[in-house]
């Protein structure tokens, strides 16, 4: 009986040093990791021109469609420079006709002045017509340069019309949405952003010793840590590089090493990209919030 029972204590003993290192090895060699972020690509709304936002067709944190009417600037000042485009190409036009016509003139003269005897005019006055004419042809290509220049005005002036209407790029959420009607926008600068809804991806932070069990393609569970939704992704990447913590970035000549314990040595965390498979209808992400992430074989 004692036999027995001593038997049956070393059974459970072993089941438990068995079951503890099970759950160290799944622990420190197991492609999971607790830290994961949930990412998104976040576009700048930025104006091609400048000036008072006469119009805001959005509210913080909408959804809004690629192509959709965000807000629109004042277009006073961009009517005006596309009307006064619009005259001076009419007047660049004007002198190309004066010009034809004038070259018409010229051409003219010259060929009767060169078909007249020269008992009847003089070498001078021959002179004369073909330099009317050679002028009167430069005139005339001037002029249709000219129209090239001031229709390329016209062009860009109609464009800048166009940019004060200002629009979506991508499909996306509206976020951190400050302006309001009457703020004035500038050229370049944005006036608020866009998560865009169809870029949405998890970046896990793997110990680099585990590293050695991802490829790019294994499957990947993800679990929201708002939620505690599970879904399904794929391995898409694994970062190639991350901070060196040993050395200061003092920009010195020499190295400045960091002094550190030489018995104590922590894993390095490595940034590995889950791209999603599918992501059901009811599922609410939201960049910046944290996830795990385990992977498996394909």
């Amino acid at each position: 009986m004692k036999k027995l029972k001593y038997l049956s204590t070393l059974l459970v003993v072993a089941l438990a040093i068995i079951a503890a290192w099970l759950v160290w090895n799944y622990y420190t060699q197991s492609p999971w990791t607790r830290d994961g972020k949930v990412r998104a690509e976040q576009v700048g709304v930025t104006p091609q021109v400048s000036g008072s936002i006469l119009q805001l067709n959005v509210r913080d944190n909408q959804l809004v469609k690629a192509g959709d009417v965000l807000f629109k600037i004042d277009d006073t000042p961009y009517k005006i420079a596309v009307l006064n485009a619009q005259a001076q190409l009419a007047k660049a036009k004007a002198e190309v006709a004066k010009a034809k016509a004038e070259q018409k003139k010229a051409a003219s003269d010259a060929n009767r002045r060169r078909n007249l005897s020269q008992n009847f005019i003089s070498a001078e006055d021959l002179e004369n017509a073909n330099t009317a004419l050679n002028t009167a042809n430069t005139n005339l290509e001037a002029a249709k340069a000219l129209i090239d220049v001031v229709q390329a005005s016209l062009d860009h002036a109609q464009w800048q019309l166009a940019q004060t209407e200002i629009k979506a790029p991508v499909d996306g959420w509206v976020t951190n949405l400050s302006t309001r009607v009457g703020d004035y926008a500038s050229v370049g600068h944005p006036v608020f952003a866009l998560v865009d809804s169809h870029s949405f991806y998890v970046v896990g932070y793997f110990e680099e010793t585990k590293l050695r069990n991802i490829r790019p393609g294994d499957r990947a569970q993800i679990i929201l840590y708002s939620s505690k939704q599970k879904l399904q992704g794929h391995v898409g990447s694994i970062g190639r590089a991350i901070v060196d913590q040993s050395v200061a970035s003092g920009g010195g000549l020499v190295a400045d090493i960091k002094p550190n314990i030489p018995w104590v040595r922590l894993a390095q965390r490595v940034p590995v990209r889950i791209e999603f498979d599918s992501l059901p209808s009811d599922t609410t992400l939201v960049s910046g919030t944290t996830c795990t992430v385990a992977i498996g074989p394909q």
